[in-house]
């Protein structure tokens, strides 16, 4: 899940990336299982940060 200091417009972000800004909405919302590695070394580009600066470690729901 991106924090919101990391928030931009989903089109130009999504662009640049590589992805629809539709699944990029999905990133900032937290609502997938998992990431490339590449998407996210272009999202870290994009924004000039290193991933430990916009990824939140979560803890899984129990079975």
């Amino acid at each position: 899940m991106l924090p919101n200091c990391y928030t931009t417009k989903g089109g130009p972000t999504a662009e640049y990336v590589g992805i629809t800004e539709a699944n990029l909405s999905l990133l900032k919302q937290g609502r997938v299982k998992a990431v490339r590695f590449e998407t996210l070394a272009r999202i870290c580009e994009f924004l000039g940060c290193a991933p430990g600066d916009i990824l939140i470690a979560e803890s899984a729901s129990p079975p």
